[in-house]
């Protein structure tokens, strides 16, 4: 299979009505339960595929609603809090159902093993036509998630935050130490508004934070 061009990847935004017929066409993509779920997961909370696929439920607090994820898993090497919406917590808790005792929130097959975060990126490639969209990949879909985002007002600051960029500049490295929780909760909360209502096919009140 020829490899789209880097451009195309990283431009790749999917579009309302793409999103809403992933969604609902992932129930006809041959993966298990818990890998449908994990591509949920990736699309209310924009985290990375492989932070969402090896995640192990010692890194959550659902009583919290939140989702510490440990430095080593991520790029920057810093814990990353991931406050939970309640879309993301109705997903997690579909995935404690099936997951048992595991203590990864998508098992592999093996159940020893969390899932593969390739067994993503390869469920795009064999069902391009299940899902029913052009090309895209799972980064796609974070980029789609801090894209829209930003047409919601959210501050590109913020954004960063949620997706958990790393933040340039002294200030942000050695003084700021101010966790951004908050306003990282109120762009996923956005996010999730506008979601649903792209889901539903119903207005909702998407509250557009720019002034």
């Amino acid at each position: 299979i020829e490899k789209p061009s880097d451009s195309v990847e990283r431009e790749r935004v999917l579009n309302e009505k793409e999103i809403k017929t992933f969604w609902e066409n992932l129930e006809e993509v041959p993966v298990t339960e818990g890998t449908r779920l994990a591509f949920k997961l990736l699309l209310v909370l924009g985290q990375r595929r492989g932070e969402t696929a090896t995640a192990e439920w010692q890194e959550f607090d659902l009583n919290k609603q939140t989702w510490l994820i440990p430095g080593k898993k991520n790029k920057n090497g810093k814990p990353h809090k991931v406050p939970l919406t309640s879309l993301a917590i109705e997903l997690l808790e579909e995935a404690k159902e099936i997951a048992g005792e595991s203590q990864w929130v998508f098992p592999g097959l093996s159940g020893d093993k969390s899932l593969n975060p390739g067994t993503i990126s390869q469920a795009i490639i064999k069902n391009r036509d299940t899902f029913g969209i052009a090309h895209f990949t799972g980064h796609d879909l974070r980029r789609s998630v801090a894209s829209y985002m930003g047409e919601l007002g959210v501050d590109e600051f913020h954004i960063s935050k949620v997706l958990n960029h790393t933040t340039q500049g002294v200030t942000s490295k050695h003084y700021n130490r101010h966790t951004y929780d908050p306003e990282k909760r109120q762009a996923l909360e956005t996010w999730e508004r506008k979601l649903k209502s792209i889901l539903t096919g119903k207005k909702a009140k998407v509250v557009n934070l720019k002034r």
